[in-house]
Formats: C-alpha cells, structure tokens, sequence
C-alpha cells in the first residue's frame, strides 16, 4: 500500500499521513476514516500547532479538521525557482523554508508568511558580474601526475532593486576531483555593507584555486564562476543574472617546480637532446612525459645510457617552453625544458 510519511497523536485519534492520503484511527489504532489529500512529496508532514494541525504538501499548506479531513489553507505563494520543503506554525505566522536554485547551485530560503498566505513583498535583485586578471596552472605536487588551476579573480554585485542592500553571498565553487575528501569554497559573505540602489560593489576574491587536481590535458583550459545569493537574505525575484561565467586560458607554470637534486637536466637550453642525470641510479621503470603550455604530449624518445644517465631526443619538438614530468619510484618531478632552435 501507500508509503507512510509522518504520525500524529492527538488524544484519543491516531493521524498518519501516507503518500495519498490523511488517515484517521482510534487509541486502539482501529481504522476510523480516510481522505485523499494529493500533491505530496518525501518532505510532507504534519504541522501541530497552537491553533491546530496542518499538513504542507508542494503546492498548498492544508489544516486538518476533528475528524482529519484536510481543507486548503492556501496555496503556497510563487517564488522564481523556489521549492517548499517545511514549514512551522507560530503565534499566528507561517515560516515557509524552502530553497531557490541558481544554476544548479542551491540556497535555502525562510518566508514569513500571514495565515491567508501573504507573503512580505521584497524587490532585491542583484547581477553579479566577474574579472579574470590573472590564471595559471600548477603541479599538485607529488607522483600525482595532476594539476591545480589558480586565478586571480574580482567579482561585481550590482543593485538593480528599488532597496537599499545590507547583505549578499557571493560564492565561487571549484571543481574537485573524487580522491579529495574536503570541501573547498570560495566565498565572500558581505554582510554590514551598504550598496544603495544601481550602484555597484567590488568583491576581490585574490589569488584562489578554481580546480584541484585536474589532468594534465585538462589543465590549460578552464571555467570561472561566480553566483550571488540571498540579497538581504532572501530570494531574488529575478534570479537569470545571478550567475557569471568565464572561460579561462590557464598557462601551466613551472615556478614552483619540484625538482630534486637527485636528478638534473642539461644542457637546458637544448636543441636536438637532452640528458638526464641523477646522483643515484635512475632504472628501468622511470617514466618520461613531456607537455607543452597547451598541456598536449609530445612525442617522446628516450634511451637509457648508462644507470644515471637518459638521453631524451627533442629534435621533432618546436622551439619553445615545455614541462617535463619524470615518475620515478613513485615520486613526481616536474622540470622545465627550454627548446631552442
């Protein structure tokens, strides 16, 4: 039968609400009556209350009579891209939660609402507006053969409302790989401004991660994204600009290589070979890449001369800037090779 979504107990009667319908029964859980109630979903539940017991559904807020019959309170105002996912009853005053979606990204949303459904009017509208002055791209470090995205960025909050604004959240969100547990957000919460009606306000974000751990064919090339939330805490009533993106060239760096003393590269720059040496023997199973800034590999042939030393042949390559990237016993190096010609 119908799945159950909340139990009430009030006195001698028992109401269980399932996903069709309000039903009642006796102290002795004996079936006394059921009424349809439709429009459910996996947050519908009973709301007690000082004044009596209503029930939210997606679409309406319901009040229950003696007898568990549901009766339409009314219907739940209409919010761009809002969701109605609880509520409470207090004193009079309707507390509707519930969240507004901006570009597939959330945030939650409280109204305070009268017992006929009347909404507090409110006009914020924002549009956040984005500047890249700065990307580039970074080993991560380590044998990961993976690379971090960094940019410095600057976001702009406009005021288009007829209100003054006290408060928005503007947040940029980076892309993560699976392997990485936490979180990371980059987020600025301006709360205690001042931005009076079609004035604009400066958010710098500084020099940030965009992505972690991004491959190397990947990481010359990016999004940058910003979304403003919650002007003055609430919704905004035109949500389509609250969202700016960019697509970002990311250069890969080579400023904070890893290189270790154990293995060199020379002559650097090179123009038909190169060698790399190390202190101790470098094996069979070192591996070689090379990239260019565009994160493309390169053709790569390579010998083994002796047990520390490895002839890499670059004739075939452009002149030009390229990253070298060396796994050896598991540990990652990432070398800057200069061809010239």
């Amino acid at each position: 039968g119908p799945g159950v979504r909340d139990i009430h107990w009030d006195g001698p009667s028992v109401f269980v609400l399932t996903s069709d319908s309000v039903r009642r029964f006796d102290a002795m859980l004996d079936p006394v009556g059921s009424s349809p109630l439709p429009g459910q979903n996996y947050s519908s539940r009973f709301i007690p209350s000082d004044s009596g017991l209503f029930v939210n559904t997606t679409t309406a807020l319901y009040e229950l009579d003696t007898n568990g019959v549901p009766g339409q309170l009314f219907p739940w105002p209409a919010l761009p891209n809002h969701g109605t996912s609880a509520c409470a009853i207090r004193r009079g005053d309707v507390l509707s939660v519930g969240n507004t979606v901006i570009s597939g990204r959330t945030t939650g949303i409280v109204r305070k609402l009268s017992m006929d459904g009347v909404a507090i009017s409110h006009a914020e509208d924002v549009e956040v507006l984005l500047q890249v002055d700065s990307a580039r791209a970074e080993h991560a470090g380590g044998w990961f053969p993976f690379w971090d995205q960094r940019a410095d960025v600057t976001g702009r909050v406009v005021n288009h409302g007829p209100d003054t604004l006290f408060r928005v959240v503007v947040s940029m969100w980076i892309d993560l790989p699976v392997m990485l547990c936490s979180h990371m957000t980059n987020r600025i919460d301006t709360s205690g401004f001042v931005l009076a009606p079609g004035d604009t306000l400066d958010l710098p974000f500084g020099d940030v991660f965009v992505a972690r751990g991004v491959s190397p064919t990947a990481a010359p090339i990016g999004e940058v994204c910003l979304v403003a939330l919650a002007p003055n805490g609430l919704a905004d009533r035109a949500p389509d600009d609250n969202t700016a993106c960019e697509t970002v060239d990311f250069v890969l760096g080579v400023q904070d290589e890893d290189a270790p003393p154990s293995i060199a590269l020379s002559p650097n720059p090179a123009t038909d070979r190169c060698f790399l040496k190390g202190s101790a023997g470098l094996g069979t199973s070192m591996q070689v890449r090379v990239l260019d800034l565009a994160g493309r590999d390169m053709p790569v042939r390579s010998r083994l001369l002796s047990d520390n030393s490895l002839e890499v042949d670059v004739s075939s390559f452009p002149a030009g800037t390229y990253v070298m990237s060396v796994l050896q016993n598991d540990t990652q190096t990432a070398l800057k090779l200069v061809v010239a010609r």
